[in-house]
């Protein structure tokens, strides 16, 4: 016979993405919530909540909904990671989840690809601003100051427009992983009261 105890430490495993304040946390709400609903077995806890999996899905798509939220260094990746463990937790078939992550790591392998054009796209005008801008100092040999300046500015743009889709691929993408992180939870969230 499965205790109430079995139940919890079945739910500790599977929260087991979570940090140690978070995982206690939720495991002492549980507990607490049980004792005052006078839930003693692992059926009656199971009839509540469902199984301990579908109880950690749940859990770990609000912890990643609020991580995600959060605007400290390091969250949306450990935002997505939550959300990656949430949709694992769920006890559906391993096909659904490869159907599910595959389309998904497409996306951030593409995403991969647009960074690294991007990056030699910023290189290529870095260089061409900096051959500019060096090359620019050949015009007060003869003192031209006008085609000086000119070079000067040009160069002064090319580097604003090589830094342009540095800071847009950098918010896009931070965007991007928030929102496929609290879609991904909201996902799990939907998917773990229907089991």
């Amino acid at each position: 016979m499965r205790t109430l105890d079995n139940y919890f430490y079945e739910l500790e495993t599977a929260l087991g993405k979570l940090s140690f304040e978070e995982r206690a946390e939720a495991l002492r709400f549980y507990r607490e919530f049980a004792s005052d609903a006078e839930i003693y077995t692992y059926a009656d806890m199971e009839q509540r909540f469902g199984s301990p999996k579908n109880l950690a899905s749940s859990i770990l798509a609000d912890a990643a909904i609020k991580t995600a939220s959060q605007n400290r260094k390091g969250s949306i990746f450990k935002a997505l990671s939550i959300a990656f463990a949430s949709l694992l937790a769920l006890p559906f078939s391993l096909p659904v989840i490869f159907a599910l992550v595959i389309p998904v790591i497409a996306i951030f392998f593409a995403l991969a690809v647009i960074v690294f054009a991007v990056g030699v796209t910023v290189f290529a005008l870095a260089a061409t601003a900096v051959g500019l801008l060096i090359g620019s100092f050949t015009f007060l040999v003869p003192f031209a100051p006008f085609l000086f300046l000119k070079s000067i500015v040009g160069a002064v743009v090319l580097f604003a427009i090589a830094l342009l889709p540095c800071v847009l691929v950098f918010f896009g993408a931070r965007w991007l992983f928030k929102k496929a992180a609290v879609t991904i939870s909201n996902y799990t969230k939907r998917r773990s009261r229907i089991e």
